[in-house]
This record gives structure tokens, C-alpha cells and sequence, in this order.
């Protein structure tokens, strides 16, 4: 088993880290290396990768095969999107709840101001208008009536 068939993920250092890079292999748990460059993170892990493989032998534990770690990460992934896909249906949902429910305020609206006009007597504590409803819904979107 050749340790150039292991992904590598390559991400910088922060300066309150030291700077340089930091190399992972998502395939064996805790397998990691750093350097100055991108190249010597890289060649690090290498090694890494081979110290990791030999003490696994050693300790007669499983050594993962190359990508199995990436096939968790893409089925992952998916349910991410499958959660954010849900989440923007639901959303989507909602909104067209919320535009009936302004239609439906609007409408009364209409009704009340027809009915002021026919002298009515005033409801709003003497101001001759009154407020009918206060809705609040997601996305910080509020509809007053008046």
C-alpha cells in the first residue's frame, strides 16, 4: 500500500499558530504533519502516512483503505444539502403563507375603512382608526394594519 494513494488536505497556519501549513489525512485518524511551505507540509505527511501505516502494523489495528475517509465526507455533504434543500422548501412554504396572511389583513383593512366611511364610530381610542392586527414571522418581516 503505497502512501501516495492517501489524500492529503493542505490548509495555511495562522500567524498565532506559527505560520506555515498544516497537513491532514482525513483516512488515518490523527495523522498529520506541518511545514513552511505547501511542499514541506506535504513531504511530511508522507512520512507521516508511512510512521502511521507502520505503527498500525504494529499494534495489529485495521489500516483504512485510500478514500474511505472521503466517501464519509461526500455522504455528509449530501445530507447537508439534503437539510439545507428541506430548509429552503419549508422557507419557501412560509413565505407563501405569510403573503396569504397579508393578503387577508389587507382585505379586512379594506373592509374596515369601508365601513369608517359609513360613519362608524371610532375604535382607536378616539384617533378614528384603529390597528387590527400586528403579525410577526420569520425573517424579521412584519405587517402592521392601521
Amino acid at each position: 500500500m503505497s502512501d501516495l494513494s492517501y489524500p492529503i488536505v493542505v490548509t495555511p497556519l495562522t500567524e498565532e499558530d506559527g505560520g506555515g501549513f498544516m497537513a491532514t489525512v482525513p483516512d488515518l485518524r490523527g495523522c498529520m504533519a506541518d511545514g513552511e511551505t505547501e511542499i514541506e507540509a506535504i513531504a511530511s505527511a508522507h512520512e507521516a502516512i508511512l510512521e502511521w501505516i507502520d505503527e498500525a502494523r504494529s499494534q495489529n489495528l485495521e489500516i483504512p483503505a485510500p478514500m474511505s475517509g472521503g466517501a464519509k465526507m461526500k455522504e455528509y455533504i449530501q445530507a447537508l444539502k439534503n437539510i439545507i434543500d428541506t430548509q429552503t422548501k419549508l422557507f419557501e412554504e412560509q413565505d407563501k403563507l405569510i403573503e396569504g396572511y397579508e393578503a387577508q389583513l389587507r382585505g379586512f383593512r379594506s373592509q374596515l375603512d369601508t365601513l369608517s366611511d359609513q360613519s362608524a364610530p371610532s375604535w382607536g381610542g378616539g384617533t378614528g382608526g384603529f390597528v387590527l392586527a400586528t403579525f410577526a414571522a420569520s425573517r424579521n418581516k412584519t405587517v402592521e394594519v392601521h
